[in-house]
């Protein structure tokens, strides 16, 4: 029986296609209504609402197996490359701590998203330049264990909702917001932003990897803070 990826991956694109010109002529007013274009485009309602209030296109993520964004996995590889030269390259509990804090900072459902048993061994093998900073086998099930107290802390923090910001705090929030200044920028100057808009997917670039960096930097200094008052309640009970 011949394969259907081909035929599923051939029809995901046309299907892309056809929203992508849904939401052109979404943009440029010629249809007033998403259910509308919906209709005439023969694409998914909920879909295209998605994509035309930004959410990125399927077809343009990484695999499910991957959890994080390409700029995600960048930043946090970087973060244990850090580390690992100073001479602390961070536990794989703490590795899996910090990847499943990004999935709760891009997606704050309850209970927020998290990675796989197996995802940071995983990412070891995916990313080669890990590969120095790992060269000892671990045993997985007891690396998991390590620091759960504080984990567990932690873990409390990330399921307490917070308030809705009035500026962008994550990648899907900035892509909404830059979505929405283009169509205002297409409508009065649609043959000559083309530059603009170039240079507007530069910033997000940008700024994607600027907020995911402070978010691993913030999650760090919890995670030291969270340990040091640990270790001051160790000495305080063994003082009485």
């Amino acid at each position: 029986m011949p394969p259907t990826r081909n035929k599923n991956a051939k029809s995901s694109i046309e299907i892309e296609g056809r929203i992508e010109l849904a939401i052109s002529t979404l943009k440029k007013q010629e249809i007033s209504s998403i259910a509308e274009a919906a209709r005439l485009f023969n694409v998914p309602y909920t879909t295209l609402y998605h994509r035309a209030n930004g959410r990125p296109a399927r077809i343009s993520l990484r695999a499910n197996s991957t959890k994080l964004t390409e700029t995600e996995e960048d930043q946090l590889v970087q973060w244990i490359l850090d580390l690992a030269k100073q001479g602390i390259p961070p536990r794989p509990a703490s590795v899996e701590n910090m990847a499943n804090h990004l999935l709760a900072i891009r997606d704050p459902t309850s209970p927020p998203p998290r990675v796989g048993q197996n995802w940071v061994s995983n990412l070891i093998k995916r990313r080669t330049e890990l590969k120095c900073c790992y060269s000892r086998p671990y045993n997985w099930d007891r690396a998991k264990c390590d620091d759960r107290k504080v984990i567990q802390q932690l873990d409390i923090q990330l399921r307490t909702p917070t308030p809705p910001a009035s500026q962008s705090s994550n990648s899907r929030q900035l892509h909404t917001q830059v979505d929405k200044i283009k169509n205002l920028m297409g409508q009065e100057l649609e043959s000559s932003t083309q530059g603009l808009m170039e240079g507007f997917d530069q910033i997000i670039k940008a700024c994607e990897y600027g907020m995911v960096n402070a978010t691993i930097m913030k999650k760090q200094y919890q995670d030291i803070f969270a340990t040091n008052e640990k270790e001051k309640q160790k000495c305080t009970r063994s003082k009485r």
